[in-house]
């Protein structure tokens, strides 16, 4: 499951990884800006009587606020999104390569793991609520991927391989685009070195006929 044939990260890996940072991403977006869009008209609210020193201050203030609010509520459903989509995906993996095929049962059993998890602390009907809304709604998630496997006639390795090559090729462009953009800079640095060397062999000569 973790390494490949050539002891390089699988495939598998590479999918828990990506749905982990998208889940991650997402979450931060989603609650920054969901938690933060009543911030404008709130803060002019609570400080209609204030009296600011100047309007540029006051805007400063309403910035930091807004700056504030949406990094603070975006890390904690950011985490919560990345911690709900690493189980779901690596229990879903697990049991796709340990069965060696990939069901609807896996993602049933997927979300039915990450739903109890999630509401373990309200008790045992919590837990047991979120595991049933788990199960269900990872039993539609994987009818849906089942459905969209079939009618594409594809298998989830194949998309595992597309998924680890696009990766690649992306590790790659980045690769490329950081080297030649060193080289780059070595080139100019070397040019101006040269220009520098030139301007002062230039004074010293000038110096020398004064």
């Amino acid at each position: 499951m973790f390494h490949d044939r050539n002891g390089n990260i699988s495939n598998e890996v590479q999918s828990i990884v990506s749905a982990t940072v998208t889940g991650v991403i997402g979450g931060f977006i989603y609650g920054g800006v969901a938690k933060t869009k009543d911030i404008p008209t709130n803060f002019i609210r609570e400080n209609q009587a204030t009296k600011w020193e100047s309007t540029f201050y006051a805007k400063r203030q309403l910035h930091n606020k807004f700056a504030l609010e949406f990094f603070k509520k975006g890390t904690r459903i950011g985490l919560s999104a990345g911690i709900f989509c690493f189980l779901f995906q690596s229990t879903s993996v697990m049991m796709y390569v340990y069965r060696g095929k990939f069901e609807i049962i896996n993602c049933t059993a997927a979300g039915a793991l990450t739903g109890g998890l999630f509401k373990i602390d309200m008790g045992l009907k919590g837990t047991m609520a979120g595991t049933i809304i788990g199960s269900l709604l990872g039993s539609m998630y994987g009818a849906v991927a089942k459905l969209l496997l079939y009618i594409t006639g594809a298998e989830l390795s194949d998309l595992y391989e597309i998924h680890f090559q696009l990766m690649q090729k992306r590790r790659d462009n980045l690769k490329y685009a950081s080297t030649t953009y060193m080289n780059n800079e070595i080139i100019e640095l070397r040019e101006k070195y040269v220009e520098n060397k030139l301007l002062q062999e230039a004074a010293k000569s000038q110096e020398k006929l004064e």
